[in-house]
């Protein structure tokens, strides 16, 4: 239970200190703030002590795979922000960084049916040889 109310904590200081800095006009240092890596920190703490460096390590190798989904959600909302104005741009960024984890059961569930397909190479010896009938109306052994 501690963990949850110290992301509860953390974040809301996060969230606190980003609407303080940012109110008094300096972006950049809000959006420092905002960046700061204090819940991947814990995050990576909290899965190693339960889970070890496995875990650790999976977690931090899925950030590092959603990067280029959130700087794509920056870029198209700066770019969209003063064209269309604040929501839309930010439902279009939104959307841009959500994509993937909508499109990942699909090739998840894919990839399972794959590995569980046998190869098509192990279908031929399931292949019984046909046995001939002759002229006479007796089987005829395949030849080997």
């Amino acid at each position: 239970m501690w963990p949850y109310a110290l992301y509860f904590v953390v974040g809301g200081t996060v969230v606190t200190a980003v609407a303080y800095v940012g109110k008094h006009g300096d972006g950049m240092s809000a959006a420092f703030v905002a960046s700061l890596p204090v819940l991947f920190i814990i995050n990576v703490f909290l899965l190693y002590q339960n889970g070890g460096v496995s875990a650790g390590i999976s977690y931090a190798r899925g950030a590092l795979i959603y990067l280029p989904m959130f700087v794509g959600c920056v870029l198209l909302t700066m770019v969209l922000l003063p064209r269309i104005g604040m929501p839309l741009s930010m439902l279009a960024g939104v959307s841009v960084y959500a994509l993937p984890a909508a499109i990942r059961p699909f090739v998840v569930r894919r990839r399972m049916r794959r590995q569980k397909l046998p190869p098509a190479d192990s279908a031929l010896p399931l292949i019984q040889p046909v046995v001939s009938q002759s002229v006479t109306g007796y089987a005829e052994k395949p030849s080997s």
